[in-house]
């Protein structure tokens, strides 16, 4: 019984590190974000980046900060800030339940075409994500726009692209 109940406890010490650690740095090479018209349920435009590789497979819970740095491209003038949170976007999920705060990637400034920049931000995690899918760590970056909310499409200046240069994670 003793060798047992040590046995259990050198195991749970030995898995320790991985169970309770908190940190995480991941950098994504450069990919397009396309920004696309979702007047139909809201009044902005919006960008979904769904990729395991952002978290490494991790299930976001509350309490958690994470910190992204990015530069990056815009293909048009935009008409408001940006700004981005973690969803869950699971089955089980009404629409999305939103994991963090939002935050602006450049806070009040409107972002004009054809110009690098440069932001980081932090959003502190609320709830925790269903699973560690993609699908339910979703990484939302959305603009409000002239448009009009509940009509498809009725977006004034149309779809954009979001030319990502780098793109750094860290999780604490």
């Amino acid at each position: 019984m003793k060798k047992t109940l040590l046995l259990l406890v050198g195991l749970c010490i030995l898995a320790a590190p991985a169970v309770f650690a908190q940190s995480y740095s991941s950098t994504l090479p450069a990919f397009k974000l396309q920004f696309g018209d979702n007047f139909q349920y809201s009044d902005d435009y919006q960008a979904k980046f769904n990729q395991r590789a952002v978290l490494n497979g991790h299930r976001i819970q509350p309490g958690e900060t994470y910190t992204i740095s990015l530069k990056f491209k815009l293909s048009r003038d935009m008409e408001q800030e940006i700004s981005a949170c973690f969803v869950d976007q699971d089955a089980k999920v009404a629409y999305w339940g939103e994991l963090t705060n939002y935050a602006a990637l450049r806070d009040g400034a409107v972002l004009k075409a054809n110009t690098e920049y440069t932001a980081t931000f932090e959003l502190k995690s609320v709830k925790a994500a269903t699973n560690a899918s993609g699908n339910s760590n979703t990484l939302i970056f959305a603009t409000k726009g002239d448009g009009k909310p509940g009509s498809p499409g009725s977006g004034v200046k149309k779809a954009f692209v979001m030319d990502v240069l780098e793109f750094k994670l860290e999780r604490k």
